[in-house]
Parts: structure tokens; C-alpha cells; sequence
């Protein structure tokens, strides 16, 4: 019975529970009335004991009454060790649930917490990697603009040069016709 009542749920235990009450209720009414009928029988014990063989009868009944009365409080006690039993049997499932619970709330901060940094780390290299980009491009551009520039002295320093030499060759020219 206590294996069985090992695996019961919750749900289970506590319909089990409000039966056994509810027996345990229709057992208290049952021996309150066997109670009642007890003493009726004693005070009609007393009258068939004054008439000689019938009171032996009447004491043979009242020692059945009296084991009847016996059992159904051993029941009782039964029924209330039971509750006990159950009702603890509910407690520790309802603590082994609450910590469990906690367990996985722990257990899923920790892993929000390790995603939270890992996001933090992949954001950080993502940073340093358009960090290090921008300098290579920019380098490249600057780098680009450099040849431009040079490039384009060199163009006109060479077009400043040519255009010197030729009004000086027609300035030369000129004094040459004159």
C-alpha cells in the first residue's frame, strides 16, 4: 500500500485523501449509532437480566457490540494514520516541486547569463573586426588619393613645364622674325 501510495499524484492523493474522509465520517455516524444501540441494549440488558437466562444472552450481545465497538476504532485510527501519511507524502512532493522549480530558474539565468556574455564577445570582435576595416579601407582610400595627387602633380608640373617651354620658344620665335 505505501509503494502504491508512492506513485500516486498529487491530484490522486488528495481524492484519495477526501474518500477516506468521507469514509472515515460515515464510520464515526455508524459507531455513534452502534454507540446508541449499545447502551440501548445495556438498559434492556438490565430488565432481561432480572428475568435469569436471557440476561446471559444479553451479555454474549454486548460483548459483540463491545468488539464491534473495538474495530471500528482501530479503523479510525487507521484512517487517521493514513491522512497522516498522505498528507506528509504531499508536502514532500510539493517541496521536492518548489525546489525543483527553483532549480531550473537557476539553471536558466545561468544560461541567459553565459548567452549574455557570449553575445557580448561576438559584439566586441564584430567591433574590432569593422574597426580594423575601416582603417584598411581608409588606408586604401588615402593611399589612393596619394597616387592620385602625386599623379596629377606630375601631370601638370609636366603641363606647367611644357607651357613655359613653348612661350618661351615662341617668345624666342618672335624676337627671331623681328
Amino acid at each position: 500500500m505505501r509503494d502504491e501510495i508512492k506513485k500516486l499524484g498529487k491530484k490522486e492523493l488528495r481524492e484519495l485523501l477526501a474518500t477516506e474522509r468521507a469514509k472515515n465520517r460515515e464510520l464515526t455516524e455508524e459507531i455513534e449509532d452502534l454507540r446508541s444501540r449499545v447502551e440501548q441494549a445495556e438498559k434492556e440488558e438490565k430488565v432481561i437480566n432480572d428475568a435469569g437466562t436471557l440476561a446471559e444472552a444479553s451479555l454474549m450481545l454486548s460483548g459483540i457490540f463491545s468488539a464491534a465497538d473495538d474495530a471500528a476504532g482501530k479503523y479510525v485510527d487507521s484512517v487517521k494514520r493514513l491522512n497522516t501519511r498522505l498528507e506528509a507524502v504531499c508536502a514532500a512532493r510539493d517541496e521536492s516541486s518548489k525546489k525543483q522549480a527553483e532549480e531550473t530558474v537557476t539553471e536558466a539565468r545561468r544560461r541567459a547569463e553565459e548567452m549574455l556574455a557570449e553575445a557580448v564577445n561576438r559584439s566586441k570582435g564584430m567591433l574590432t573586426d569593422a574597426a580594423k576595416k575601416s582603417e584598411e579601407l581608409l588606408s586604401a582610400a588615402k593611399k589612393r588619393a596619394d597616387d592620385y595627387y602625386a599623379d596629377t602633380k606630375i601631370k601638370t608640373d609636366a603641363y606647367v613645364k611644357a607651357q613655359t617651354e613653348l612661350r618661351e620658344a615662341i617668345s624666342k620665335s618672335g624676337d627671331v622674325l623681328s
